[in-house]
């Protein structure tokens, strides 16, 4: 897709940047005609980077949605450093339920609030610029305003599978509007896509019913939830005239009169009057359900990236692990052949004395299951097993060389996996070598790659 031109006369953003240290970091000012950015961060770059994305989301809003961002209006980004800062300034504007979401627009002064994540270290935003995952939700919560200053009718009270399906639909175009027509698919779009086919294959998919009357802060798996209505949006935009008579049927609803009625009452009314546009505009329900299902069915999606921590960085990919937490990358594609070779070179950037990873076996059923090898920059391999909880007595711990996975250095690893062997060469020499835990199927389960409180590289992928 051609990067949309932007008319910077219509356009304005204005962003804050809460800091970790705010005594030690000195305020920075980003501004272009009509946008500004005031922070206090470390990397300019990374701040250029979340005025663009407001710009590239209102230009991605008017080229999809029947609504203008009037002359005057202005989105307003609110990014922190730390769950702490942003936790705080939602109770300044009634937002303390939404909290752990680490993402959130107000209603009553319209502007969103955004956690940098998944890591803020210099080293890490010189790699990536801005991360993936702070991009997309900077732009979904973009979305969401954007429709509120636009002055959308009954914006408020859409139900979820309108308002955040079109939010997670926008924020995808966003990223691949500025990524280009040549570049992989955003993770968070393909693993959306994934949740969505795995759920259709597992039926644990939402009747389209279901779905239509559903609240979002009531769903037990936000996730899935929020990935259903991103493919319910998606199978609608695929028909121009379709999504086009939807928006023009919602904009036509008159609200629900707030009477003694509860709020959970007239919010009902709503998502029945919009589920009754809905198949005014696209047909009867059943017919619906089943394009649904067949644009589900025909997602293609390479990765599911688990922790939606992992992105591409040209033809990198670049695992972000969270402070004392875990970056997972998986392979949609099984390997299911008599021996799995992995290779690929990686490189543990440095920004915590921690490890990258990389998974075999990896299965998710009733419990999640899988084993990793941990390539350690202190100089170790382990290999760590997972069977709905850790199982230490199956763990197994090599000591290496410390320059063997030296921090910056590109490293040459092959894994080769056999029913009941695995073997891991780097630079071409036996390092490690154990037998398969019992229990886990290192040939039928999925592999990928990630890391652990750690940002790791990984290029010239290639699974045999």
């Amino acid at each position: 897709m051609a990067r949309a031109a932007l008319d910077r006369r219509r356009v304005s953003a204005l962003l804050l940047i809460l800091p970790l240290f705010a005594p030690c970091i000195r305020a920075e000012t980003v501004e272009s005609e009509r946008a500004v950015a005031r922070a206090m961060l470390q990397h300019r770059p990374t701040l250029e980077r979340c005025r663009e994305y407001l710009e590239t989301a209102i230009a991605v809003c008017e080229k999809h949605l029947p609504y203008r961002l009037p002359e005057k209006q202005k989105l307003v980004l609110n990014l922190f450093m730390t769950k702490e800062e942003y936790a705080a300034a939602l109770k300044n504007v009634g937002g303390e339920k939404f909290a752990g979401n680490l993402a959130f627009t107000a209603f009553n002064n319209h502007e969103s609030y955004v956690v940098l994540q998944p890591r803020s270290e210099p080293a890490f935003l010189e790699l990536v610029g801005l991360p993936e995952m702070t991009a997309f939700l900077i732009c979904h919560e973009a979305v969401h305003q954007f429709v509120y200053r636009a002055g959308a009718p009954n914006a408020y009270e859409w139900p979820a599978w309108y308002a955040e399906g079109m939010a997670e639909f926008l924020a995808g175009q966003c990223l691949r509007e500025r990524a280009g027509a040549r570049a992989a698919p955003p993770m968070p779009v393909s693993a959306a896509e994934f949740r969505a086919s795995e759920a259709l294959a597992g039926q644990r998919l939402l009747p389209l019913d279901t779905l239509l009357h559903a609240d979002a802060t009531k769903a037990q798996d936000r996730d899935l939830f929020y990935a259903q209505c991103h493919s319910l949006y998606r199978c609608l935009a695929a028909d121009g005239a379709r999504l086009g008579a939807l928006h023009r049927a919602v904009q036509a609803l008159q609200a629900p009169l707030r009477t003694e009625r509860t709020a959970d009452a007239r919010a009902e009314e709503f998502r029945q009057l919009c589920a009754a546009a809905l198949t005014d505009a696209c047909g009867p329900a059943a017919n619906l359900e089943r394009l649904w299902h067949e644009h589900i069915r025909a997602y293609a999606p390479v990765w599911f990236e688990h922790m939606r921590a992992s992105q591409w960085v040209g033809d990198e990919l670049v695992c972000a692990g969270f402070p004392q937490g875990n970056a997972v990358l998986i392979a949609v594609q099984p390997a299911a052949k008599e021996k799995l070779v992995v290779a690929c070179e990686c490189q543990i950037v440095g920004v915590e004395q921690c490890q990258a990873e990389i998974y075999l076996a990896f299965q998710r059923g009733e419990k999640l299951r899988f084993l990793k090898l941990a390539l350690g920059s202190a100089g170790f391999i382990a290999l760590l097993a997972y069977d709905g909880d850790w199982q230490k007595q199956l763990q197994v711990n090599t000591t290496v060389p410390p320059e063997t996975f030296a921090k910056g250095e590109w490293a040459p690893v092959r894994v080769m996996a056999e029913r009941d062997r695995i073997r891991l060469d780097v630079r071409g020499k036996k390092m490690f070598e154990t037998a398969v835990p019992p229990g886990f199927d290192v040939l039928t389960g999925r592999w990928g790659l990630g890391a652990y409180s750690e940002v790791a590289r990984f290029r010239k992928v290639k699974a045999e």
